[in-house]
Parts: structure tokens; C-alpha cells; sequence
């Protein structure tokens, strides 16, 4: 190796360490990154404050003979409770919790209002994944992503359960079970039965 080449090696040997250097010290220091995650997620949390008015977003296909071609949240928003499931086709958690959503969507339908939002997905997928799931509680779709700011949701699942004065009772980020969709549903009712 010439003397040359040994230099520019060291040279760059030596820059390298100093750029890691500063980028470790620089850098949060965070031995469980999970927990970052979640404090994010607490942070962004809603519950206990008023659900946002407004939301309106265009209704999946499948629901739109039904619901029509505009899903205002509004509609039902300080008026009756509401579960509010914010889902993707692309998400396997979410893909596991429809049924559960569905059978109280059908047990409570008549004092419960629940309703989709599909977030971040292509209209076709979410279609498909809607009749697929026999999903049959209505889904407005948010092909952009606009309930990140307006909900701060980060991430798929998350089930909001609003109470009659449209306040968040209960919010699950996550996949949901059947405890926690009863807890969520006695927060937001009186006479919910198991």
C-alpha cells in the first residue's frame, strides 16, 4: 500500500468517527424505541376532549346507496354516541377486528352509531375489503390522510367512542378486543350489555 493511499484512508477513517460521533450525540438516546412509540401515541391521544365537528369525508362506493355520496360525521356527532374505527385495507389488525365491530354494529345499531374511516388506501382495495368483511356500518374514505391532523391518529387501527355530547370517552390505538370494545361501549352508554 502506498504511503499515499494509506493517508486518504486514514483521513476518511478519522472523518467517519467524528461524523458518528456527532450524530450519537446528537441523536435522543432511547434504549426501548417501542416506548417512544408509545408516548407518541399518548401524547396524540383525544380522549376526554370534544370530538372535532366538520368531518365529512366522500362515502366508500359501497355505502353510498345507502348513506349517500357525503359522510358528514356531524350528522350524528352530539346527537347519539358513536364509534368512530379508523381502518385500512392494507391492515392486517384491521382486518381482524371488523367482525368484532360488526356484531355490536348490529346489536347497537339503533342507539349506536358507528362509522369507518377508511385512511390512507386506494377506493378499490377499500371497496373489496368492505363487502369482502360483510362491513355493513358506513365508511367514508381518506384516500389523503387528513385524520392525521384532524384526529391525530397515527397509525391503523384506532377506535374512537364518543359519547352523546361528543366527547371522546374512550380511544383505543391499536387493534381492538372484545374487552375493550365493551369498556368503549359502557363509556359512551348506560345500558350496554355484554
Amino acid at each position: 500500500m502506498t504511503r499515499r493511499l494509506a493517508l486518504t484512508l486514514a483521513i476518511l477513517g478519522v472523518a467517519a468517527a467524528i461524523g458518528g460521533g456527532a450524530y450519537l450525540w446528537r441523536a435522543p438516546s432511547s434504549p426501548r424505541p417501542h416506548e417512544t412509540l408509545q408516548r407518541q401515541a399518548q401524547r396524540a391521544s383525544i380522549q376526554g376532549r370534544r370530538f372535532p365537528g366538520g368531518l365529512q369525508y366522500p362515502t366508500l362506493s359501497t355505502f353510498q346507496a345507502s348513506w349517500g355520496d357525503t359522510l358528514k360525521l356531524d350528522r350524528w356527532l352530539g346527537t347519539r354516541p358513536m364509534v368512530v374505527n379508523v381502518w385500512a385495507s392494507w391492515c392486517a389488525p384491521c382486518r381482524r377486528e371488523v367482525p368484532l365491530l360488526q356484531n355490536a354494529w348490529t346489536k347497537y345499531k339503533d342507539n349506536v352509531q358507528f362509522v369507518g374511516i377508511d385512511f390512507r388506501d386506494k377506493p378499490p382495495d377499500a371497496a373489496a375489503f368492505a363487502r369482502d368483511k360483510g362491513m355493513t356500518y358506513p365508511s367514508g374514505i381518506d384516500p389523503r390522510g387528513t385524520a392525521h391532523q384532524s384526529l391525530r391518529v397515527l397509525g391503523v387501527p384506532t377506535t374512537f367512542f364518543i359519547d352523546k355530547d361528543g366527547r371522546i370517552a374512550y380511544e383505543r390505538i391499536g387493534e381492538l378486543n372484545a374487552d375493550q370494545l365493551a369498556t368503549g361501549l359502557a363509556s359512551i352508554t348506560a345500558t350496554t350489555q355484554r
